[in-house]
């Protein structure tokens, strides 16, 4: 496990290919924005991400993947799945004030994400053509996370340092400024990562 060479690397790629980059980051931004719709932008979402890396991986190599789209759907989808009924629990919660809505909740987030972090080489590494079934790659998926956690760390410590500072300037200041540090810099270069991350292995 390199992650200092993972993560140059990734940047290297992001650099070089810095409009396509850029173009990522925005169409990520959006369908980020449709998962956050139970159930029905769970599926757009799940459906889309995959592609859309694809497209961009193979912009950025000049690669042709033989990636295994229907595998990628379901390994994004029943993660997020599990997280967006989440969403429905918490709003019962809010409007009843009953605690076993809040707990079903919980779990639900909490086994959600477990569920995506043992999922992420079937995800990556079916787009990118090295695996062909759902099943969990356990330690090749712990490798991944490491490496997203440390750059995860070191871009959304920036994200909150530019939040923090330019919220005392001003609140409108601050949104613009990190949808802007979204777009241009967080998502697309920790999607890089993931999957180069994953090619690495």
């Amino acid at each position: 496990m390199n992650i200092s060479k993972n993560i140059q690397e990734s940047f290297n790629l992001y650099k070089n290919n810095i409009m396509t980059s850029i173009a990522l980051g925005f169409l990520l931004f959006l369908i980020n924005l449709l998962n956050s719709i139970p159930i029905i932008g769970t599926f757009i979402y799940s459906y889309l991400y995959p592609r859309i890396l694809k497209y961009y991986y193979e912009k950025l190599t000049k690669e042709k993947l033989d990636s295994k789209l229907n595998i990628s759907f379901i390994s994004i989808f029943i993660p997020n799945l599990l997280i967006g009924i989440e969403v429905i629990f918490s709003l019962l919660f809010i409007i009843f004030k009953n605690y076993v809505f809040l707990y079903i909740a919980f779990l639900l987030i909490v086994a959600g994400i477990i569920l995506y972090v043992l999922s992420l080489y079937t995800i990556f590494g079916s787009i990118l053509g090295k695996v062909d079934k759902y099943k969990f790659y356990i330690k090749n998926s712990f490798s991944i996370f490491v490496n997203l956690l440390v750059i995860g760390i070191i871009l959304f410590s920036i994200y909150i340092l530019i939040a923090i500072l330019s919220y005392f300037i001003s609140l409108l200041l601050a949104i613009i400024l990190d949808i802007g540090f979204s777009i241009l810099i967080l998502l697309p270069l920790l999607n890089v990562v993931l999957i180069t991350s994953t090619k690495n292995l």
